[in-house]
């Protein structure tokens, strides 16, 4: 259906800066490429790709004010992003963001444990699944099974008892049973990752260029076979989308073969 850019991020016109940066990133999260299944079928990949790149765009309109007051104006952005043929949508967003290396991973995670942003984010997310913890683990970055889901618990109880989230069945008599496979998983994932973390470490990527240490860490997202990575790497790019650099031009050649090459609020579907 035809909808326009707010649509397209699922926030009011009159959304604040931080409610738009606050969408972005949890629609990152849910179309990021590498945070698909390892079972996807290449369609299901493309379709997830042209989602991300679809939020991205609209990002990069509503997270700046002129471009945003041009779009609210005239229904208009294609031309407030320099948009012309020849270029790619990934050198749009290595442009855009900062290359996410592990000394930033360290630093938004020791920022966000714990943090107000990190219980909100956790509130939500059990909200959206209904307790279930193997889904809220999947939302959440930077958090571990196998170290956080005993904090987090208590997180979720105080609320409960506070009244700020309603009393899920699926949290509150989650099975043992259920709770010891969770951890399983993780004791072989965190296994998963540590043995790709030393093949990259032997073959002397760690220290590659960009481009590179991208794929790095897409192969560590794939062997992992977990979401949360992808999930760390989507909030690491809206962190960081403010230090990018200011020469990132966007395709309207990308684009074309999806959407319509006139871009008005209709065409944005």
């Amino acid at each position: 259906p035809d909808t326009d850019l707010y649509s397209v991020l699922e926030v009011a016109s009159s959304a604040t800066a931080d409610e738009i940066k606050r969408a972005y990133r949890r629609l990152a999260l849910r179309h990021h490429p590498d945070k698909q299944p390892t079972n996807a079928t290449p369609a299901q990949r493309a379709q997830a790709t042209h989602a991300f790149q679809r939020v991205g765009l609209v990002y990069a309109v509503l997270s700046d004010e002129k471009r945003r007051a041009r779009y609210d104006r005239t229904g208009e952005f294609g031309d407030t992003l320099g948009l012309e043929e020849g270029a790619d949508w990934d050198a749009y967003f290595r442009e855009l963001f900062d290359r996410v290396d592990e000394e930033k991973l360290q630093k938004f995670a020791a920022e966000y444990r714990d943090s107000a942003e990190e219980r909100s984010d956790l509130l939500a997310a059990y909200e959206q699944h209904q307790g279930d913890f193997d889904h809220i683990f999947e939302e959440l970055p930077v958090v571990n099974v196998l170290d956080d889901e005993d904090r987090l618990r208590i997180i979720l109880e105080r609320a409960i008892e506070a009244g700020d989230v309603a009393a899920h069945r699926a949290f509150t008599h989650e099975s043992r049973t259920k709770r010891l496979a969770r951890q399983r998983r993780a004791r072989k994932e965190a296994a998963d990752a540590e043995r790709a973390h030393a093949q990259l470490t032997a073959t002397g990527k760690k220290n590659s260029s960009a481009a590179s240490s991208e794929a790095d860490l897409a192969m560590i997202i794939q062997q992992r076979g977990a979401k949360r990575m992808a999930t760390l790497i989507a909030g690491l790019e809206e962190k960081y989308a403010s230090k990018a650099k200011k020469t990132g031009r966007v395709t309207k050649k990308a684009a074309a073969s999806k959407e319509p090459r006139k871009r008005t609020r209709k065409a944005a579907a």
